[in-house]
């Protein structure tokens, strides 16, 4: 049994045909940054709310699914219409990986039926990612022979101008002539933001890992890459949707 293909995106830059494709929001229900994160207000609407509506506008999928462990979070997920996966224990602690749930959910999936090529980790606490994102991401994934791609936006500080410090040394992490280096001649370097990761089912199967060669990168503007972790990037998150919303 197989879900109906994602059909092409009308009125879009992009089109997306006959991709297999789900999407996976792993939303556990313990968080020591901010209690009951997940379902933290933001802009007066639970933090879940953002990456499930916009999963849903931007129609590239052909099922999305929510894993928690925590029953108000599963019952959010139902009343807004999407799958749910109450997610064991053990997978909801501290030190659990994304990884290991994703895992889950797809084993759950294929017991039930439902097998796909791909799927698309969305995290809720990356709420400022947009439609346009996903549908972006999911053009230039489909663009290339790719195993994985991840979101990344362009580091705020620099690494060449870190340094690695311990009880014996201050040493510099890649060397002492890029420390009086103009920022201007510094390589680029970007992180991965945490908003999107798209892999191929059968190779993450294979190696648990969502950076699987070759792999691709999406690049998103930080004002779109902040991931919740604190009250503070709450407070960072608020405002940004503040001011895009004012720039409408």
């Amino acid at each position: 049994m197989e879900d109906k293909q994602t059909e092409e995106i009308s009125g879009s830059e992009i089109s997306v045909r006959n991709i297999n494709i789900c999407a996976i929001i792993t939303a556990r229900g313990g968080s020591k940054g901010i209690p009951k994160k997940n379902l933290a207000n933001l802009s007066g609407k639970p933090l879940l709310f953002y990456t499930i509506e916009v999963a849903k506008q931007s129609l590239c999928f052909s099922r999305i699914i929510l894993s928690s462990d925590d029953q108000e979070i599963l019952d959010y997920g139902q009343a807004m219409g999407i799958m749910t996966l109450s997610r064991p224990k053990e997978l909801a602690k501290d030190a659990s990986t994304s990884e290991d749930v994703v895992l889950h959910v797809l084993n759950e999936l294929e017991e039930q039926g439902l097998f796909y090529n791909y799927f698309m980790l969305l995290q809720p606490t990356s709420p400022l990612r947009c439609i346009q994102d996903i549908q972006r991401a999911i053009s230039i994934y489909c663009g290339g022979d790719f195993c994985s791609l991840s979101s990344v936006t362009l580091a705020e500080h620099s690494p060449y101008k870190m340094f690695q410090l311990d009880e014996e040394s201050f040493k510099p992490l890649f060397g002492e002539h890029y420390l009086t280096m103009p920022r201007q001649k510094l390589p680029q370097v970007y992180r991965v933001n945490g908003a999107i990761y798209i892999e191929n089912v059968r190779e993450f199967k294979r190696t648990k890992s969502f950076f699987n060669s070759p792999m691709k990168h999406y690049i998103m503007p930080f004002e779109r890459s902040v991931d919740i972790d604190n009250p503070m990037d709450l407070k960072i998150a608020e405002y940004l949707m503040k001011l895009g919303s004012e720039d409408k």
